[in-house]
């Protein structure tokens, strides 16, 4: 993964210690990022968040009534946009309206994804939010 694939508030691993950590700087020139402890990362030191359904979670989105035991479904917040979740398969699949859009693996590439698209941001959500 290259810093040239982030944006300020993506998502990416911290690799000693593999907690995600949010961008707060992109430096292409170096190839380098800083996270929100303040912490210039060059490339190697970090890596992207494989994404799962706890990321679902964590961005607030709702589960879509089409839903079932052996496939999870997520809207985007424009609800023209479902996540079909493939934890198994490591590849998570986008639909806009019906239509297959991309497929993706990472926190950082939905992130985008749904800013390129909606122009909204997917950050996390907190109690605060969530009232």
């Amino acid at each position: 993964m290259k810093a040239t694939d982030l944006r300020i508030g993506n998502y990416i691993q911290y690799i000693p210690i593999k907690n995600p950590v949010k961008v707060i700087a992109v430096d292409s020139r170096y190839n380098s990022i800083v996270h929100d402890n303040s912490i210039a990362l060059i490339d190697g030191q970090y890596e992207p968040v494989p994404y799962n359904e706890k990321w679902c979670l964590k961005f607030g989105l709702k589960e879509n009534n089409q839903s079932s035991h052996f496939q999870k479904r997520y809207n985007l917040p424009d609800d023209r946009f479902v996540i079909y979740l493939e934890e198994e398969y490591g590849e998570h699949k986008v639909v806009f309206e019906g239509n297959d859009l991309t497929f993706f693996r990472y926190v950082h590439e939905i992130q985008n994804l749904c800013f390129a698209v909606t122009g909204d941001e997917l950050t996390e959500k907190n109690l605060m939010d969530a009232k």
